[in-house]
């Protein structure tokens, strides 16, 4: 009976110790890690980090960074899809583009075809008018226009209504005439 009691009393005076020992020594431990609590504060100990060594943690971290990655790629191909789309809009538009501005050359070239029926008939008849007659209309005329028409007219007939026309326009028309023959 003595020996146990013995050993009680030598445990609870081991417990005792220790528990003083946790008491005291517990928080100089924590204090170079933590900065110390402020006053009414309750004071909670947080457990350790992980081990970043571990394998557990590396698992998680392989995880963690795998969902970052996946995250990414899903990013990534709805960019990609929004590309796609974006260049189906540009093709259709310049296909757009191309019918139009083919339609509009086929306009012009009709338009200058026309001008140039009309101008061919507009020729014939200032030939077959008198030269007097033809230089009048030809001296109150837009200049541009006068030399296209003097332009197609046969030489021998332009040269007529040249005579005709006032000296100083005569001579204008027929330095540009010159000039564009070149």
């Amino acid at each position: 009976m003595k020996i146990r009691m013995m050993i009680r009393m030598s445990v609870q005076h081991a417990v005792g110790l220790a528990l003083w020992t946790i008491i005291l020594i517990a928080p100089l431990l924590h204090a170079e890690t933590e900065p110390p609590p402020k006053a009414g504060a309750m004071i909670t100990h947080a457990p350790p980090p992980p081990d970043p060594s571990s394998p557990a943690a590396m698992i998680r971290a392989i995880e963690q960074r795998k969902g970052e990655l996946d995250q990414r790629a899903h990013e990534l191909d709805l960019k990609e899809e929004r590309i796609r789309q974006m260049e189906q809009e540009v093709s259709q538009m310049l296909k757009k583009y191309s019918q139009i501005r083919q339609t509009q050359e086929e306009k012009e070239t009709k338009k200058k075809q026309e001008d140039e029926k009309q101008l061919g008939r507009l020729v014939k008849m200032y030939e077959t008018m008198p030269a007097e007659e033809a230089a009048a209309r030809i001296d109150r005329m837009d200049e541009s226009f006068a030399l296209s028409l003097l332009g197609k007219i046969k030489e021998k007939n332009a040269a007529q209504i040249l005579a005709g026309l006032n000296p100083t326009k005569a001579a204008k028309l027929t330095e540009k005439l010159a000039r564009s023959s070149r």
